[in-house]
């Protein structure tokens, strides 16, 4: 089992020295092909080749044995990955609904980096010559495998078409970085497109720790055409000012919501008057914030 690189957050930059590539909204893999078979392995280090059928026949395309790494990806009509459709894939476990999944949301394999390749370790190789042995391996694949495009230097540039185009952000890569197996380096870098909007507070949960007797989170709800919807809870960006602030400002009352949404360390439900602004990056299935954090309180006057 092999423990993925991973990033340190960033904000967007540009450096002759580093490359940059798509930030792809999906699930980490790590592939090993042996024998014209190949085997992938989730970042929790779990084996996941039954759930993606249609990306199995990668290793018929390999005359060598190797072992990648890449993200899994459901495109939408505009080939731009989204969450809420590989979130379709990821817990299916029973055949007929894997069969189904995959019918409806098909899944890319976007390889970014090889760390072997005909039983040698190029692990330790700068970045910049494995990926001249990955453009070399993967010539001639087809199908649902591909490789990452990247640009090198112009970071601030392909963050902006990302943001446009929608995608989750950047990932910037020194050139001369090696492979770190579990790291989190700073030389790789992930640079999140992050959205905002304003929402209602609607209840609290209980905190943790040094927050143990105040609040954890806030949760969230959205006025629609369907109503006041839940979207989630948010704690991070919350101060402890804030936090005290709060537990004399909201008062307890009934859910607002009509269906009553089930979350962890609930605490109590308060009338939805108080407006927040949270960051986040994306929505998942229903509509749930995903990373939000909070931006700023409209306090009410007392």
């Amino acid at each position: 089992m092999i423990k993925p690189m991973k990033c340190q957050p960033s904000a967007p930059f540009s450096d002759a020295n580093y490359l940059f590539e798509p930030k792809f909204d999906g699930v980490r893999c790590i592939t090993v092909v042996k024998g014209g078979q190949a085997s992938l392995q989730s970042s929790g280090l779990n084996n996941i080749t039954s759930r993606f059928p249609e990306l199995a026949d990668i290793g018929t395309y390999l005359a060598q044995e190797a072992v990648l790494d890449g993200e899994i990806v459901c495109l939408n009509g505009q080939c731009v990955p989204e969450f809420n459709r590989i979130q379709q894939r990821i817990g299916k476990t029973n055949d007929l609904e894997i069969r189904y999944a995959v019918k409806l949301y098909p899944a890319t394999y976007y390889v970014f980096d090889v760390l072997s390749r005909d039983g040698k370790d190029i692990r330790r190789l700068p970045l910049e010559q494995r990926k001249n042995e990955l453009r070399s391996l993967m010539e001639g694949v087809e199908g649902a495998v591909r490789v990452t495009p990247y640009v090198i230097g112009e970071g601030e540039a392909l963050f902006k078409v990302m943001e446009e185009k929608g995608f989750e952000g950047v990932v910037g890569k020194h050139l001369q970085s090696v492979y770190t197996e579990g790291y989190r380096s700073h030389q790789w870098r992930k640079v999140k497109v992050f959205r905002e909007g304003y929402f209602l507070v609607c209840g609290a949960t209980k905190g943790k720790g040094w927050r143990e007797g105040l609040i954890g989170s806030l949760i969230l709800g959205e006025v629609t055409t369907l109503g006041l919807c839940y979207v989630g809870e948010v704690g991070s960006g919350l101060n402890v000012a804030d936090l005290h602030r709060l537990l004399t400002q909201l008062k307890v009352s009934n859910c607002p919501f009509d269906n009553i949404p089930s979350m962890e360390d609930f605490w109590f439900w308060t009338e939805p008057t108080l407006k927040v602004e949270v960051n986040f990056s994306e929505r998942s299935v229903g509509g749930k914030l995903r990373h939000p954090s909070l931006k700023r309180i409209w306090w009410m006057s007392p």
